[in-house]
């Protein structure tokens, strides 16, 4: 049965949010701006597609006036969840053979027949054995190079353990508690993989009141 005042509760406290008005500067401009640079230009030509690739074709006139072709890899979008419980959020340590040992965002690729929240909620229960019942979007980044593809970041109070993990054979996962201020220092470590949200929270620590927004935007629940 649905908690409607529970519901309710949590949209007056999330509208109350984004009515101030350093929220609405920070949602709206860097860090966390959902605008993102172009992954495939309108004009590119779509020459071939994969299971996990597409790659199409731009072509580029050069100061001489000829025409240079250059291939454009598209991969797979991802997304990322910073899920929070109670006062502490989770952090994934990995550990795989080839890479090490590292911290990460809880995340995962979306497959071609899934839409963005359907791949990030199969990763999510892959990695933790937890379903996420619902979930907050965030924020967008693209990763340009060497291949393109859209990386999102959710925020999600609400999912409950159901299962053992899923995980691939050399993949060790082990999920942390940590808090606020130790999830800041972490990601801007050299522990931590995903260059793009590691840029995007060095910016949100360079101001105390960016910081203390940060924070309002995930524990708004």
């Amino acid at each position: 049965m649905t908690n409607w005042k529970s519901n309710n509760k949590k949209s007056k406290i999330k509208s109350f949010y984004l009515k101030t008005s350093n929220f609405l500067l920070l949602w709206n401009c860097l860090p966390f701006s959902k605008k993102t640079m172009e992954l495939i230009p309108d004009q590119a030509r779509l020459v071939y597609t994969g299971v996990d690739y597409k790659i199409f074709e731009l072509g580029a006139e050069l100061s001489d006036g000829t025409i240079q072709q250059t291939e454009i890899i598209r991969g797979r979008d991802s997304g990322k969840v910073i899920a929070i419980k109670d006062d502490k959020i989770l952090i994934a340590q990995e550990q795989k053979y080839w890479k090490g040992e590292y911290y990460t965002l809880l995340w995962g690729r979306v497959h071609r027949e899934e839409n963005l929240q359907e791949g990030t909620k199969r990763e999510f229960l892959e990695e933790t054995g937890m379903v996420i019942h619902d979930m907050k979007h965030i924020m967008d980044f693209n990763r340009m190079s060497p291949i393109r593809f859209q990386i999102s970041v959710f925020v999600t109070h609400d999912f409950v353990k159901i299962a053992d993990p899923i995980l691939r054979s050399g993949e060790k996962i082990k999920i942390k508690e940590v808090s606020f201020d130790d999830f800041l220092t972490i990601v801007c470590s050299e522990h931590f993989r995903g260059d793009e949200f590691k840029e995007k929270i060095k910016e949100i620590k360079k101001d105390p009141n960016t910081t203390k927004d940060f924070h309002k935007l995930l524990f708004w629940n």
